[in-house]
């Protein structure tokens, strides 16, 4: 699917004058939401710790999401494809633990080839 967004992208006239026009949205994390059996929103938030902003981690609350978390969490997800499918911060078992090393920028290591 994002091979198929950028090969339209690449191909589509672009407006030099007009570089806003010119973004494709892949996704949206904040726009997601877990529903129950029935269909109903759940009440509690789930957030994908390895897999968000650091942002998103420090106040806890769903109003921190913009596109730039997006962009962080797009990129995760492309460092597990680079990766042949590891778990981004494998090495650290506890979810906390993981919040601590995101907290402090410790950042993905490159995947090797």
């Amino acid at each position: 699917m994002v091979i198929w967004a950028v090969e339209t992208f690449s191909s589509s006239k672009k407006d030099p004058n007009e570089p806003k026009k010119n973004k494709v949205k892949i996704t949206d994390f904040g726009l997601a939401r877990r529903l129950d059996s029935t269909g109903d929103d759940y009440n509690t938030t789930i957030i994908p710790i390895r897999f968000c902003a650091p942002e998103i981690l420090q106040n806890n609350i769903q109003s921190n999401y913009s596109e730039q978390s997006d962009v962080y969490s797009m990129g995760v997800l492309m460092w597990e494809a680079l990766s042949h499918g590891m778990m981004p911060y494998a090495s650290i078992a506890n979810e906390n633990n993981v919040i601590e090393e995101k907290l402090n920028n410790r950042r993905l290591t490159k995947p090797t080839e």
